[in-house]
């Protein structure tokens, strides 16, 4: 849904969230409930939330998107990663309305004491890279990178098939077709711990990454 709401815009920028769960505080009387003794004897209290915790995930993305609720039309987040975007609209350029809305997002940041990793950070951009595709005033685009690393891989064995199944979900809204052609592929996942591989699988994967090439070729083309 992320990537439908944002494609067809001409400006985006995408924020990173620095050390995500350690930016939120732990409640008072919950503090004592994180706390993990060392090898030296002492012990230690968590005073933000933790990783691994089971609501932990849940917790940070409740956060976020209740804070840019107002913003969700051209501020959308995933996690600790948060995406604006947006076209010329009001009499204003792009650009100065990417601005405009980029304040508006660090306001609620330096209001609540988020803080970004300026190293992951992409501003005004023609494209960022959202959830393992490319995303633009075109549309989405596979991620070439993630195409390469595909091709680069040998016909797939009982031990490698699990992982060729889960990679081939690069951009399933592209190349839906992927998912028919691949299905003995899948398949061989499904309900057992030791995969065998069917006897069409292994020409089922070479036509499916001839369909990602083809497809990487249309979108630089």
């Amino acid at each position: 849904m992320v990537l439908d709401i944002m494609s067809g815009s001409t400006q985006y920028s995408a924020i990173d969230l620095m050390d995500g769960f350690y930016q939120i505080l732990m409640r008072e009387d919950d503090v004592p409930l994180t706390a993990v003794s060392s090898p030296s004897g002492m012990l230690w209290e968590w005073l933000v939330m933790p990783q691994r915790l089971k609501n932990a995930p849940a917790t940070f993305n409740r956060m976020i998107s209740n804070l840019l609720r107002p913003f969700r039309s051209f501020a959308p987040s995933y996690f600790d990663d948060i995406f604006i975007h947006n076209r010329a609209e009001g009499g204003m350029t792009d650009v100065a309305a990417h601005l405009q809305q980029l304040r508006q997002v660090f306001q609620v940041m330096r209001d609540n004491q988020l803080y970004a990793n300026l190293k992951k950070c992409i501003f005004c951009a023609p494209k960022i890279p959202v959830l393992g595709s490319y995303v633009s005033k075109n549309g989405v685009r596979a991620n070439p990178d993630k195409i390469e690393a595909i091709c680069a891989w040998p016909t797939p064995g009982p031990v490698t098939t699990p992982a060729m199944a889960g990679s081939r979900d690069v951009s399933p809204q592209l190349l839906e077709e992927l998912r028919v052609d691949c299905a003995s592929v899948v398949a061989a996942t499904q309900g057992r711990r030791h995969v065998v591989v069917a006897p069409g699988t292994p020409g089922c994967f070479r036509h499916g990454e001839d369909l990602l090439i083809h497809r990487a070729r249309l979108d630089a083309a």
